[in-house]
């Protein structure tokens, strides 16, 4: 028999078992499971509505009854909310499944090499794209017109959803955003300086030197011409070669009289950041110093799997000096910093690996010759001559 409800499983012990039973089943009672554990004892389930007239027989028969335990759906519901955290997280956890998997929480962008990725999540959350909107709200055409209509040297703008999270597929045009590349020409990528070569990557044109290659400046690394056989292509050469690099730079300069600051007093002050919308942790409208530096640091609350939210830490540090007299060995480190910076700064792309200076003072000046080892991007592109379609029949 299918039974529903609240039940009961009693152990019964009297003198007269049989009595007891007969007379439950005669005041309506319906017993199921019945079990003579021996001569004096029984156990039964009978329904929690009936178990007042059980104990009322039992009494009667002077037996003694005892509760073993509680079955029944009913039941299991009155134990899960009796236990509020339980029922509280099943709640959340069903509301969760529900509503996540039909709003976007995530963004990714792949295919951008140009624009930046903070500039493509700006512009997708004018078109309709950001944190927390509807999946099904997303009209995939209008958005890769207004996209395009913002990124206009994009050839092609599309986006996909997979639960809570939304891509977006950029395919940039890099002949067109690139102004020295014109139309109807052939290009070269040459190298711009003497090197190891440490990473080739081709888009368009023929590969001409391999990783651990020695090359020199001037000399082809990606060809524009291809051999296709019956004919040659031309095109414009498009892609990225870094190498290994070696630079040796010499400077000077005199040391300065004036004194320079020193640290004299730190103030730490916390933020939460919510999208664009900035809570203050810390009420602090005193004016800042003369002589006054901050730093700011962002510190955003990551997911297992890279998906960061739009939730951050931020972290200012106002750092206020005094002046004191001034360090010789300071100007050492300007000067070696300086160094460092105008070689990045003459690098289409890279950083310095390694570093030896050189330093030496006379005369109130700073002599200093340093050495760098670095990776950059080698590969610049080159026009070698414009192709003319048309005709001149004189």
């Amino acid at each position: 028999m299918d039974r529903t409800g609240r039940f009961v499983v009693l152990e019964v012990v009297g003198s007269d078992i049989s009595k007891t039973i007969e007379l439950l089943t005669q005041k309506g009672c319906l017993l199921y499971e019945i079990q003579y554990l021996d001569e004096l004892t029984v156990r039964f389930e009978m329904n929690h509505q009936d178990l007042k007239i059980a104990k009322n027989v039992a009494s009667k028969c002077g037996d003694r009854i005892r509760i073993l335990a509680v079955k029944g759906y009913l039941w299991n519901v009155i134990r899960v909310y009796k236990r509020p955290v339980l029922l509280i997280f099943t709640i959340l956890l069903l509301v969760l499944t529900i509503f996540i998997p039909k709003h976007i929480f995530f963004i990714e962008i792949e295919g951008s090499y140009i624009t930046s990725e903070d500039q493509i999540l700006e512009y997708a959350s004018e078109c309709g794209l950001y944190f927390g909107c509807k999946a099904d709200k997303i009209d995939s055409g209008a958005f890769k017109n207004k996209m395009i209509s913002k990124l206009s040297h994009c050839r092609w703008i599309g986006v996909t959803s997979s639960g809570c999270v939304a891509t977006i597929h950029i395919s940039e045009n890099e002949a067109e955003n690139n102004p020295d590349i014109q139309k109807n020409t052939v290009s070269h990528i040459v190298a711009a300086n003497d090197g190891l070569v440490d990473e080739i990557t081709v888009t368009d044109g023929v590969q001409m030197c391999k990783v651990g290659q020695i090359v020199r400046k001037g000399q082809i690394l990606i060809s524009g011409y291809e051999d296709c056989g019956l004919f040659v292509r031309a095109s414009n050469a498009q892609g990225t070669v870094y190498a290994k690099t070696s630079k040796l730079i010499d400077a000077v300069a005199p040391q300065p009289n004036e004194k320079h600051p020193g640290s004299f007093k730190k103030n730490t002050s916390y933020a939460l950041l919510i999208g664009k919308k900035q809570i203050n942790l810390k009420n602090d409208s005193s004016i800042s110093p003369a002589h006054c530096v901050k730093i700011r640091k962002e510190k955003y609350l990551t997911l297992p799997g890279g998906f960061k939210l739009p939730i951050a830490l931020v972290k200012t540090s106002q750092i206020a000096y005094d002046n004191k007299d001034y360090d010789s060995d300071a100007g050492d480190v300007w000067l070696g910093n300086y160094l460092r910076t105008y070689i990045q700064s003459q690098m289409l792309a890279g950083f310095v690996l390694q570093e030896q200076l050189d330093t030496e003072q006379t005369n109130g000046y700073t002599w200093i010759s340093g050495s760098y080892f670095c990776r950059e991007q080698i590969g610049y592109s080159v026009t070698e001559e414009i192709i003319d379609n048309g005709r001149n029949d004189g």
